[in-house]
């Protein structure tokens, strides 16, 4: 073989390899086998007899060669900064079994154990399913066996806070960009959507309550899909009414979720308006719009459900600084709900993650937090089996109520990821343990604030500083422009023109946390700066209405008179300028600016000046908005003043030249 040919013959060898190592992979990740883990009963007394059913499904048409199963209850479920107490039980596994098959056939297959616990002490085991395949492990499931004779004086609560948030799928125009909102509204029940999953769920469990964020904006959506919507459709937009079938789901919708509100199965805790960063307002000084977010929040979510304006409030990604902490206050906000691992940052807590705590901002004014067990809600949000999770989540909340049994304890579990739903299998399993465990009892967070007192000294949040990439920088800078606009137009406009509301909410949502980040889409970063554009467009669109004549010519018949200043206003609404004369030839006796009004149509405004020589020389009119030029334009002015007066010198000297002459002449005769 020629040296030529080797590269060549290098790169198919290592073609070929990748191919193999590519098809390995795709192998490996498209098991058709799944695992499930299963018990007879949620939990157990020490000697009752318990049955563990491991299900395997094969998906392929073909068997399975070599596949062996493995069981293994091992020692205590540990909780994080949590020891447990070791015993001699708990150092060797408490069972341990295996099946072997040479051929796994297709569908369903079985494994059983039944057994009687041995004499344990009240606590969650750890269970381990394996299922290994020519000695690699395909699949791995994990539960939980839960021994307990509660004694029950005081239950554990629990508090879940589902977060029902969803970003704008509209453009500046208010008209829709895609159905996924529309799509989610859906209420076909064989294939039902995440936010009719919740219903389905806690209609079948009437003991269950939950305490729930629906973002502001998502229910706003929700409500402008049922009154009928405009949709952008291959470039077109396309007209949806409100007897459509969308329409009339997302009307549906709404009305059940508010009957269950009032029934006292959920509690909303909604987040500010458009789901923004509460400690990046701060940290920008935006404190005007930190305020604002959270009290339109709270007046949607009262509005669209006919409700008082809720006490609670679910902070975006569930952290909060100290800065931020007065929007809450303010906005009378009772309590809260923050990441697990903010707690473990505060120097001076007292007591321990599953109770209350007070915080207080810099005026003193307080409020109460519940801090979210973080290892809860990773346990929820595993890619298990929902069987498997809900066992595991009941041998946590089992390990959580026998530390200190008796004490009145609440644990808190708050998903954040807004890209995680719980789908209806886990809302159902997690739902009927929860309701047949005589020690848990699930409660809303109005409630646990009633029951439960803090502690009396107050924590003080650390304050966090944001560090953002390039792109989250440059957003920011956009969002200052946007500012600036709003405000201009606050300055110049009535407080209600309609304008307003379209520009405040347009400023909102470019604040969103859904646009900000470096790891965004990029489009989803260019939808939320259109909204910061739109504000700077409008403006620009509205103050190019107020218009002057671009020259003039004015004539002074005297010294002194009045320059007219002629200002077209076309916007047919009143608005707030000022205007400015510049001229060195000139005096302006009366000051060079006017704040003035202008109504709608022709304005006339009139300045006083005093003209230094004869002959034309030039105004400079401007006319600014705020601090923003509008308009500019230029007057001639000729003054004839001066010129009068040197004729009328001359004619008197011309008189008294001709007197004069004549004088001497009669008397020469």
């Amino acid at each position: 073989m020629s040296s030529k040919h080797i590269p060549i013959f290098s790169l198919l060898i290592l073609t070929l390899v990748a191919f193999a190592l590519l098809g390995s992979i795709v192998c490996s990740a498209q098991v058709p086998l799944s695992l499930r883990l299963s018990f007879d009963k949620p939990f157990y007394g020490s000697g009752e007899e318990f049955t563990i059913t491991l299900t395997l499904n094969n998906d392929s048409p073909e068997s399975m060669k070599n596949i062996r199963a493995t069981l293994s209850i091992d020692g205590r479920l540990s909780l994080p900064n949590q020891t447990q107490p070791s015993s001699e039980q708990e150092s060797k596994p408490l069972l341990r079994q295996t099946w072997s098959r040479s051929s796994l056939p297709a569908g369903k297959t079985e494994f059983k154990i039944k057994r009687e616990i041995p004499d344990l002490e009240d606590g969650a085991y750890q269970v381990l399913a394996t299922v290994t395949q020519e000695g690699q492990t395909i699949l791995e499931q994990k539960s939980a066996l839960c021994v307990t004779s509660p004694k029950i004086s005081s239950p554990l609560l629990m508090a879940i806070a589902w977060n029902l948030h969803d970003r704008a799928h509209f453009n500046p125009q208010r008209i829709f960009l895609d159905q996924d909102i529309q799509d989610h509204c859906s209420l076909d029940p064989q294939n039902p959507e995440p936010y009719f999953q919740h219903i389905i769920a806690l209609s079948q469990h009437p003991n269950i309550r939950v305490n729930m964020n629906f973002t502001p904006l998502l229910l706003q959506q929700i409500q402008d899909v049922s009154d009928g919507y405009e949709i952008l459709v291959g470039g077109k937009v396309k007209k949806i009414p409100e007897e459509s079938r969308q329409a009339q789901d997302a009307t549906e919708l709404l009305k059940r979720f508010e009957k269950t509100v009032k029934n006292g199965q959920i509690e909303l805790i909604p987040a500010p308006y458009a789901y923004p960063s509460l400690a990046t307002l701060a940290n920008q000084g935006w404190d005007r719009d930190g305020l604002v977010q959270i009290k339109k929040g709270k007046e949607v979510v009262a509005n669209i459900f006919n409700l008082p304006e809720p006490a609670g409030l679910y902070p975006p990604n569930l952290t909060l600084n100290s800065k931020a902490l007065s929007y809450l206050t303010q906005n009378q906000v009772k309590y809260t709900i923050l990441k697990g691992n903010i707690f473990l940052t505060v120097p001076e807590t007292e007591g321990d993650i599953y109770m209350p705590h007070r915080v207080q901002d810099a005026e003193n004014n307080r409020l109460t937090v519940f801090f979210a067990d973080d290892f809860l809600t990773q346990i929820l949000t595993e890619d298990q089996d929902a069987e498997a999770t809900s066992q595991r989540l009941l041998g946590a909340l089992t390990e959580i109520y026998l530390t200190r049994a008796g004490e009145q304890k609440i644990a808190v579990m708050s998903p954040d990821d807004v890209s995680w739903d719980p789908n209806l299998e886990l809302l159902q399993a997690l739902y009927a343990k929860l309701e047949q465990i005589p020690w848990v009892k699930t409660i809303t967070l109005g409630e646990a604030a009633d029951l439960i007192a803090p502690p009396t000294k107050p924590l003080t949040l650390a304050e966090t500083e944001l560090e953002g990439g390039y792109l989250e920088t440059e957003y920011l800078k956009e969002l200052e422009r946007a500012q600036a606009g709003f405000e201009l137009f606050s300055e110049i406009a009535s407080p209600d023109h309609p304008l307003q509301e379209r520009f405040l909410q347009d400023l909102l949502i470019a604040q969103s946390s859904d646009w900000l980040g470096t790891e965004k889409d990029p489009k989803l970063i260019n939808l939320g700066l259109s909204f910061a554009a739109d504000i700077e467009r409008n403006i620009d669109f509205e103050l190019a209405k107020i218009t002057t004549p671009r020259s003039q010519v004015i004539t002074l018949t005297g010294q002194r008179g009045k320059v007219p200043i002629t200002i077209n206003n076309a916007t047919g609404y009143p608005i707030s300028i000022s205007i400015a004369l510049e001229g060195e030839d000139f005096f302006f006796p009366s000051g060079d600016t006017k704040n003035v009004t202008l109504s709608p149509e022709e304005n006339v405004f009139t300045f006083p000046v005093t003209a230094k020589k004869a002959g034309s020389s030039l105004i400079k009119v401007t006319i600014k908005c705020s601090e923003r030029k509008v308009a500019e334009s230029m007057i001639t002015v000729k003054s004839t003043y001066f010129n009068r007066v040197a004729l009328s010198i001359v004619v008197v000297l011309m008189l008294i030249t001709c007197v004069i002459l004549g004088w001497r002449y009669f008397k020469t005769r």
